[in-house]
């Protein structure tokens, strides 16, 4: 068995294999795998995928970066290991990771991986190499052929009785509202669930490229204050649009103005033609998880964040 760098022409072979032990409602194909490495190659110079082969044949793929979900630490890299069916459980997930892990520049203190649960049996590179279990996060999905916004109707007419404002983002746009929503933002990043706080806290910029503006939507209190927001983001062109994120600053919780906000949202969706929508998030019972299965979306096996300390003889 030999474990080298991936080439181009290995990418339908590891397409396949990613596609076996992953997340049945997220497919790569081998076009797909290959653009996604060439952007984290371009902004992650700590980027390398490996793959793993004998007598010609592709056994698994390996990926090693410095950053999750944006976030870089000195000495902490994220790795994820996926091995061919019938190569599972012979230590071929954990050549590709001694490999990966042999060529950090400056060595690494620890190694994190996420895993969907029902997956979590098939990685034998996690006992190997000490990994424990940190933090549990999840993913659902909603089918939008069938999602009906009116049936939430009466918790939009009642936050509207009492005085609250459910407004798309492009009624409000004007000089000082981007720094209002972005103050917003900042209010309800102080608590999305992470398996560590990252500080400062900051998700994504719901005012970027891939975040739809129609489907911006913002509550205002009874003072005009911005209290509560959702949103949707498009990533690739196929039907899909994604919940983007959704919050309400803590004052205001429990009124049910996030619920409204999202229906709002995921109507838009629908009217732009798309036909499923997913979200995620943290933690097994958040009061974000059961509003999605409030609002009919399948909430999938959960995932599993790993996280290994490393010695420094791998």
């Amino acid at each position: 068995m030999n474990v080298r760098p991936a080439r181009p022409d290995d990418y339908p072979a590891a397409a396949a294999i990613h596609n076996s032990q992953n997340d049945p409602s997220f497919r790569y194909t081998a076009e797909r795998l290959l653009r996604a490495d060439v952007r984290s190659a371009e902004s992650d110079p700590r980027f390398r995928r490996v793959v793993a082969e004998a007598d010609g044949q592709l056994l698994g793929t390996g990926e090693i970066r410095s950053n999750w979900a944006g976030v870089v630490q000195p000495g902490r890299y994220w790795v994820s290991i996926l091995v061919a069916p019938e190569w599972r459980g012979r230590g071929v997930d954990s050549r590709m990771l001694r490999s990966l892990a042999a060529g950090l520049e400056g060595g690494a203190v620890e190694l994190g991986t996420c895993i969907r649960e029902d997956y979590v049996p098939l990685a034998g590179f996690l006992e190997d190499f000490g990994f424990v279990e940190r933090f549990r996060s999840w993913g659902a999905w909603l089918d939008l052929t069938t999602f009906d916004p009116a049936r939430f109707g009466e918790t939009s007419d009642r936050l509207q009785r009492e005085g609250f404002r459910l407004l798309p983002y492009s009624e409000l746009e004007s000089e000082g509202n981007d720094m209002k929503l972005r103050e917003l933002k900042h209010d309800i990043d102080r608590d999305i669930l992470s398996f560590e706080p990252i500080v400062p806290a900051d998700s994504e910029d719901i005012l970027g490229e891939t975040y739809l503006r129609s489907g911006l939507m913002v509550a205002l209190s009874p003072e005009g204050e911005f209290v509560g927001m959702a949103s949707l983001r498009r990533t690739a062109d196929d039907g899909v649009i994604d919940s983007g994120l959704t919050g309400v600053r803590r004052a205001y919780r429990g009124l049910g103005i996030a619920t409204a906000l999202k229906v709002r949202a995921l109507a838009v969706a629908k009217e732009l033609g798309a036909t499923g929508t997913g979200t995620g998030g943290g933690g097994t019972d958040s009061p974000m998880r059961r509003l999605n299965q409030k609002l009919g979306y399948h909430v999938g096996p959960e995932w599993v964040t790993f996280i290994a300390q490393l010695a420094t003889d791998l």
